[in-house]
């Protein structure tokens, strides 16, 4: 006690809630300050077994209610002081508790706070100059007294006297003074006879509120009582006056630390029960078991109770080592505690949107359906990368339209979903392949590969001397008994007032809304010399090989032309249109193209010159006279890029922003093509709102 209060200056701290780790609500009452330090603690109510107005009882059903621990050893004693009556008279030699409380007959202490155990002594001492000081000079002590066993928050002052403060009713309150003036006015204070007994492990008995509390060392979380006195008065500790140790989290034993005012303490060893505690595993699980107190050796059953979650069915319980338990399972007895996690099997079927695919004519089947599963968004309870995708369907793309194809989706778990939707079909352009004349047959024969988007009316061939013949312009035409309108269809028809020995042109057509469509021109006859057939190729370099097949007979005249591509003709290369001239049996024959280069620049802007990519263009062979016929027209040239003259992605990586009082701001890249430094900077204009910006090359 290091300075005087009041009485005025009590201070009462009130109740106070605490939350458990399980979310039960707690409630401990806080002790009275007095002369800077706290009260006593281990205040008890209770005798003959009553426990401040409820029953001690153990309980049976481990999983409800308070579990009764077992206690197995201990060691250590300690005091506990109780039976409390006022006094009222002093004798001189006797001893009292002098307490920071009223107590009554039933409750006990084992911790004297800021009271003590004094001695009556008949012995003046200089604290009736403080009394004096304090109260008047016509105060006197009530009792002189010498300190036998202090709280620990009782002063050191082995002597002083105690004042009764007068009026103060029943009990009587008391304050107290140092004979050296260190410890002044110090209470309220009450005087008690009273008993004290030894205590030792035996005497400790404890209790868990809930064995969802198993393995907490929360003081709050267990009840721990003390049995004194020849009648087996039994009492309950505060929280805070003991402490609970847990060597194995998994194990069943329990360590209780009491400490008395002398700080003796006596250590007692519990064994609580195991448990088999029943974890969700997942999020969002309702129904989950109550953990599961079993006492270590005997027998019990896991819960019959199975938990749920939405999509999801529940297949059992695993331990940690990997064993799988059913609902109501019989165990072998428990040596630690058992964890249980829920398994869980995904019920659900994968769901997913669709956006339309569009694809033209003739796109193969392996291609949409990758195109279709791109177009899938899809949702499922597992992880969307597990999910299988197949697409079904076969020649999709044969012919126009909105087409069906079937969609499945499996998950990890074998849900699945399968749907049917629909690719947008465009039609291409009218085509026709195979084109050809039989001339044992006397028929014009040709497929048509694409019948195009509009409904066709007509088909069949023209023919005549003259390349190009039309619908208008031919020396025969011919057509099928029935419009051709599937892909793939045949049109075969017969050419008819043809003259041996006479080259004649026929080309397929088919009318579609009015519109003229035609085939590739062939040229044919009857007991024609073997003119040959005209092929070009690339040969990986500015050169192009022309090659005459299946007969050389005669003179013909090939005509060909350059086509742009990436490469445009009068900066990468020189345009050609030209002819050929095979003489009878020639054949083959080349065409040189005048390169710029890859890297050549378009009028002379260098910006031009720079390509990531190749660039490429076409000699194409387009009409032939004497005869003869064309097979492969087209031959693409590709001019590879030069790695000089390609665009660094990162080349603006090097830029950097400086501040300085004469510019608004400036802006350098030191990473341009050969390294300049360009600075972009900006100023205000002079008696301007206006910004001028200026570039300039500064290295």
């Amino acid at each position: 006690m290091k300075k005087s209060i009041q009485n005025n200056d009590r201070r009462t701290f009130g109740i106070r809630t605490y939350i458990s780790r399980r979310g039960k609500l707690l409630k401990k009452v806080t002790a009275v300050l007095l002369c800077g330090v706290l009260s006593a603690g281990m205040i008890f109510n209770g005798t003959s077994g009553k426990i401040y107005g409820a029953p001690v009882a153990a309980a049976n059903n481990l999983n409800a209610g308070s579990v009764e621990l077992r206690r197995v050893s201990g060691s250590g004693s300690g005091f506990m002081y109780y039976h409390f009556k006022e006094i009222t008279k002093f004798q001189t030699g006797t001893t009292y508790a002098l307490l920071d409380g009223v107590y009554t007959y039933e409750q006990a202490v084992t911790q004297l706070g800021s009271g003590a155990v004094l001695t009556a002594t008949g012995k003046e001492n200089n604290s009736l100059r403080y009394i004096r000081n304090k109260y008047g000079t016509s105060a006197l002590a009530e009792v002189y007294v010498s300190v036998v066993t202090r709280g620990m928050g009782f002063d050191y002052c082995p002597e002083g006297g105690l004042y009764k403060v007068p009026g103060s009713g029943t009990p009587a309150e008391y304050r107290y003074f140092c004979f050296g003036g260190a410890a002044r006015n110090c209470g309220p204070l009450y005087a008690y006879s009273y008993e004290k007994t030894e205590l030792s492990y035996k005497n400790v008995s404890a209790s868990l509120k809930s064995i969802d509390n198993r393995g907490s060392e929360v003081s709050s979380d267990y009840t721990v009582r003390l049995s004194y006195g020849n009648n087996g008065s039994t009492v309950i500790l505060e929280p805070s006056n003991y402490s609970i140790t847990i060597p194995d989290a998994d194990g069943d034993t329990v360590i209780i630390t009491v400490e008395d005012n002398d700080r003796n303490k006596i250590t007692a060893n519990f064994t609580a029960p195991l448990a088999i505690c029943y974890e969700a595993n997942e999020k969002n699980v309702t129904g989950l078991p109550e953990i599961q107190g079993v006492w270590k050796g005997e027998e019990s059953s896991i819960s019959s109770a199975s938990p749920r979650r939405t999509g999801y069915a529940f297949t059992g319980w695993k331990s940690e080592d990997n064993v799988v338990y059913q609902p109501g399972k019989k165990l072998s007895p428990l040596s630690k505690v058992l964890h249980l996690y829920a398994q869980w099997k995904d019920t659900k079927p994968p769901e997913f949107t669709y956006i339309p695919v569009q694809v033209a004519t003739r796109t193969s089947d392996e291609e949409i359906k990758e195109k279709v599963k791109e177009a899938l968004t899809i949702t499922d309870n597992e992880p969307v990368s597990e999910c299988r995708v197949t697409v079904s369907g076969s020649n999709i793309a044969v012919k126009a339209g909105s087409i069906p194809v079937t969609v499945t989706v499996t998950d990890k778990a074998g849900n699945k979903t399968v749907k049917e939707v629909f690719v947008d079909v465009t039609a291409m352009p009218v085509e026709f392949r195979d084109i050809s004349f039989d001339e044992g047959s006397g028929q014009l024969k040709a497929t048509l590969y694409e019948p195009g988007s509009d409904i066709i009316t007509e088909t069949g061939f023209v023919w005549g001397i003259m390349n190009n013949p039309t619908t208008v312009l031919h020396n025969g035409q011919a057509h099928t008994s029935s419009p051709v309108t599937a892909p793939n269809g045949k049109v075969w028809v017969n050419g008819t007032g043809l003259s041996k020995g006479v080259t004649y042109y026929a080309r397929p057509y088919a009318i579609a809304d009015g519109v003229t469509y035609y085939g590739n021109e062939i040229s044919f006859g009857l007991d024609l010399p073997a003119y040959g057939t005209f092929s070009i190729k690339n040969n990986g370099n500015n050169t192009f090989t022309v090659t005459r097949a299946n007969g050389t007979a005669g003179k013909q005249t090939v005509y060909y032309r350059t086509v742009n591509g990436s490469a445009v003709g009068g900066t990468h290369f020189t345009h050609k249109a030209e002819t050929l001239v095979f003489n009878d049996g020639e054949s083959s024959k080349t065409i040189t193209v005048n390169e710029a280069g890859v890297e050549a620049a378009y009028n002379n802007k260098t910006a031009t010159a720079y390509s990531n990519g190749d660039r490429t263009y076409e000699v194409e062979l387009y009409r032939i006279t004497g005869g003869g016929n064309l097979g492969t027209v087209k031959a693409v040239r590709t001019m590879n890029k030069n790695t000089s003259y390609t665009v660094d992605r990162n080349i603006y990586s090097g830029y950097k922003e400086e501040t300085n009082p004469d510019w608004w701001g400036r802006v350098t890249d030191s990473s341009y093509f050969n390294s300049p430094t360009i600075t972009f900077s900006m100023s205000p204009a002079y008696g301007s709102s206006l910004l001028n910006a200026y570039i300039k090359n500064t290295s």
